[in-house]
């Protein structure tokens, strides 16, 4: 037998008898942590990060942070994710990966809004809303209506430049608000008017 390096190397065969299901790591758990990684979604990270952590969430080998990390970038403890050593907003002005601190603007999961952020949206549309005349809000939310049914995404910027140009032009605030305007159709939204039809019977 030839004593080179390399020639007495065995490959590694293959195994043996092959799983009929997939490993499931929290198919016996219940415990709060086997649920918080059953919901956990990777953020903020480049493509490679992102499949590396989403492996350790798979098979249960992901520990969470038990304090806040120090970020790299703006030095204050506030990294919430295990893993990761720069936090979401400097993520967002750097443009780096939040794990390997690559530059690169192919971040599969940006930062979730928070309840705040999302809760203040809200209130922003409702008091824009309100803003319209009662004919033209009822009309911008068959309007709203109409493009969820038929838009499967991208809704959101759509009604929001939507009902900017409402604003714009009915706002009570604005002063744009005419008692004839109250006249007009809804050409422009490409739908029928709720009003159009008993003006019609008298």
């Amino acid at each position: 037998m030839s004593t080179r390096p390399g020639n007495h190397v065995k490959k590694k065969p293959g195994q043996k008898h092959q799983n009929s299901h997939a490993f499931k790591f929290d198919k016996y758990r219940t415990d709060p942590k086997a649920v918080m990684l059953k919901n956990m979604q990777v953020i903020n990270c480049c493509p490679k990060c992102t499949d590396m952590i989403e492996w350790k969430i798979k098979y249960g080998k992901y520990k969470p942070l038990t304090v806040p990390g120090k970020c790299v970038e703006c030095l204050q403890k506030t990294v919430k994710h295990a893993y990761h050593i720069r936090c979401g907003p400097c993520v967002g002005k750097v443009g780096k990966c939040a794990k390997c601190g690559e530059k690169t603007s192919d971040l599969v999961n940006t930062q979730a809004l928070g309840q705040t952020e999302v809760a203040r949206q809200e209130a922003d549309f409702q008091r824009d809303l309100k803003s319209l005349p009662e004919r033209k809000r009822r009309a911008f939310l068959r309007y709203l209506n109409t493009l969820q049914t038929k838009s499967e995404g991208g809704v959101e910027e759509e009604a929001k430049e939507q009902l900017s140009k409402m604003i714009d032009k009915y706002g009570k605030d604005g002063g744009g608000f005419d008692l004839d305007d109250l006249d007009e159709d809804f050409d422009d939204l490409g739908i029928d008017d709720d009003l159009s039809g008993s003006e019609d019977d008298d």
